[in-house]
């Protein structure tokens, strides 16, 4: 009984070993990459009500700008792309910066006014030069000489402080960065206090690079520029003179009173991430890299010296490589069903998918500029009669259309259009052609194309499909929103607007 016992013991100590082993050889890959999925096919197209108002333009995020005419005044306002209006038609002038509208003046004043994609207004100004969507639903204020961050309530979250035109931000979580190229300095503000946490400034030797790493962290690059017989980390040399380097990397953690110093191995040259700035809302809402990864490059060096040659790799929050990247291939890629598709340094295609690894890798030619639609890739290189041509090939590297044409657009569902020696054909992903046109470069092309009857225009997707009839003169403007794009046509001095989908 007790030999019985113990035996069942040992067979379930093994079991558990070997769902261990089990368990450790089923472990995921790390995933670094959102992926996004390719537009679909138009099929469908309705007709977008202005309420009698004229288009003027397409804005962000689906808006429509429209105006009205009044005792010989223009006047402005914004609809939804359902029609529905988002601000009355009463301002002089009108724009949208990243995810705000900002509109000036009206029928009876002359003030400025800052609201968000809803209509909310947000902040009323006497004057203003700019607004700057900096991510996180805050906005910079440029009027005059000075510049002011607000939030999404309108208020002002750096009072008290005076900082000029120059300076460009970004909102990271809590705080503000802030930072002036033009005179060399960075500061980091909190966003509820509008204290000055951290400040670096450059000299004539001295230059640093400020990156907000996520959470409290920041790190600072500072790059000191010595001479030759100095303790030099790098020396640049492009063929202008020799210029020599000591890179000092620290992660600054806002609440602990002294940096850690960092080791990353290398002389970083950027740090890049949804928290940029320059990165509007709308460019973090799509930002690939997933939160915690950052975009690193560096220059390739030979012993010590570099030419300016780049490499990359994803970065953690402390500058350590999380997964190096192929040659020359920036870790800014936007993966479509799950692959993205690059150029690598020597001109070769290179496919990788949202772990970062290489799937595959497309080197029987130089090929040059690439527009990948997540099943084909259409590229161009030099064929044997000297010239550049397009074509176009599938992940597995398998060319599907011929390197024959002068043009050949996105891909959108199974289809593009194309064009070779004076005339414009759609292709499919399997090569075949159908003829369009007698045009060497046809007019708009994201999934549609323009047919002529007679002398009036009309539009058919890349499936044959007839979106609008031809009963137009001219195309006023085009504007793709995800899977959905707007069209504006005209006929005589009516301008109307559809949803393609």
């Amino acid at each position: 009984m007790k030999a019985k016992k113990v035996l069942l013991i040992l067979c379930a100590l093994v079991l558990v070993a070997l769902c261990g082993v089990s368990c450790k050889r089923k472990q995921e890959p790390t995933v670094f990459y959102t992926s996004s999925s390719s537009h679909r096919a138009l099929t469908t197209s309705s007709k977008v009500s202005l309420s009698n108002y004229t288009f003027d333009s397409f804005l962000n995020r689906d808006l429509i700008k429209v105006s009205e005419t009044r005792e010989g005044e223009e006047f402005y306002g914004v609809l939804n792309g359902e029609g529905e209006v988002i601000l009355p038609v009463s301002y002089t002038s009108l724009s949208c910066e990243g995810d705000f509208l900002v509109a000036e003046g009206g029928e009876q004043t002359s003030e400025h006014y800052v609201f968000d994609l809803t209509g909310k207004q947000l902040a009323v100004l006497p004057s203003l030069t700019a607004v700057a969507d900096i991510g996180g639903g805050y906005f910079a204020v440029v009027d005059g000489n000075a510049s002011t961050v607000y939030n999404g309530k309108g208020e002002n979250v750096l009072p008290g402080t005076e900082l000029d035109e120059t300076y460009e931000f970004s909102s990271c979580g809590n705080f503000i960065l802030a930072q002036s190229r033009q005179k060399g300095r960075t500061f980091v503000f909190h966003a509820l206090t509008s204290d000055v946490l951290l400040s670096f400034f450059d000299t004539e030797t001295t230059e640093y690079v400020v990156a907000y790493m996520g959470g409290a962290d920041f790190v600072a690059l500072k790059n000191d520029a010595v001479d030759a017989s100095s303790d030099y980390d790098i020396v640049i040399n492009r063929g202008e003179g020799a210029t020599y380097y000591k890179q000092t990397a620290r992660r600054y953690t806002v609440g602990v009173s002294s940096p850690t110093v960092l080791s990353p191995g290398r002389f970083i040259v950027s740090i890049a991430n949804r928290y940029s700035i320059g990165c509007t809302e709308e460019d973090r809402r799509s930002f690939s890299l997933k939160e915690g990864n950052h975009a690193v490059s560096y220059y390739k060096t030979e012993g010590k010296t570099a030419s300016g040659a780049l490499a990359y790799y994803v970065a953690d929050g402390s500058l350590q490589e999380r997964k190096a990247m192929p040659d020359g291939v920036s870790p800014l890629l936007s993966p479509i069903n799950g692959v993205a598709a690059a150029l690598s340094s020597s001109g070769a295609i290179v496919f990788v998918n949202e772990s970062g690894d290489v799937v595959n890798e497309i080197n029987d030619a130089v090929y040059q500029d690439i527009v990948f639609s997540g099943e084909v890739v259409v590229a161009s290189k030099i064929v044997s009669s000297g010239v550049v041509r397009r074509g176009a090939l599938d992940k597995t590297g398998k060319v599907v259309v011929p390197f024959e044409y002068s043009y050949i657009s996105a891909f959108v569902g199974e289809r593009a259009i194309a064009a070779k020696e004076g005339r414009s054909y759609v292709i499919t992903s399997s090569g075949a052609q159908s003829y369009v046109c007698d045009e060497s470069f046809p007019y708009y092309f994201d999934g549609f194309y323009r047919v002529t009857v007679g002398e009036f225009i009309g539009v058919v997707s890349f499936e044959g499909v007839s979106l609008v009839s031809a009963s137009y003169q001219g195309f006023a403007a085009v504007r793709r929103y995800g899977n959905v794009v707007y069209v504006a046509l005209t006929i005589g001095s009516v301008i109307d607007v559809y949803r393609l989908s």
